[in-house]
């Protein structure tokens, strides 16, 4: 996200941070007439977290609580801004690794309300993840709306914010 704000920043001068009620941030480029903003959605599904004490799982030794991840069921984050954009890209994957969700406080995925059997690890749950988001968003986001997805990329920015300080190590597509 901010490299492609880096890229549109390099070819107008006259952008300037935008912020839209629950974005998290974003540019207008005056030149394009075009407004970017980001809004952050950590897993794409909805996620919440439940102490162990509130849990209906077996207490496990080392495990302070868990995230369960409902794979069915779009995050409140993103499902309501998806017919103000004209473009939508969903970018995910830097969340989905074990320095995001340590081994004591583990996702854990529902589908239908109910823990999926047998139990899923961080990297197929991203996948049923996925293709259930896909699956959801080919359904209720509108078919004009330009979609693209990302799940990794190299660190693209040090030093400050997308519009002033820092650099962007790259500012073309």
């Amino acid at each position: 996200m901010v490299a492609l704000l880096c890229a549109l920043r390099s070819a107008d001068a006259g952008a300037r941070k935008w912020k839209r009620k629950r974005a998290w941030r974003g540019g207008y480029f005056p030149k394009f007439d075009v407004t970017v903003a980001y809004h952050r959605a950590v897993l794409l599904a909805n996620y919440t977290w439940q102490p162990m004490e509130h849990s209906t799982l077996p207490a496990k030794d080392g495990i302070r609580g868990i995230y369960k991840v409902d794979v069915d069921v779009a995050a409140d984050d993103w499902v309501n801004i998806t017919k103000f954009y004209d473009v939508l890209i969903f970018n995910t994957g830097h969340w989905w690794g074990p320095d995001k969700f340590p081994k004591e406080t583990p996702l854990v995925f529902y589908r239908e309300g109910k823990p999926i059997d047998p139990p899923l690890g961080i990297f197929d749950g991203l996948k049923v993840v996925l293709e259930s988001m896909a699956s959801y968003i080919d359904r209720e986001v509108p078919k004009q709306t330009l979609k693209l997805w990302r799940t990794q990329s190299p660190r693209h920015f040090y030093g400050g914010e997308w519009d002033h300080n820092g650099s962007c190590l790259f500012d073309e597509p």
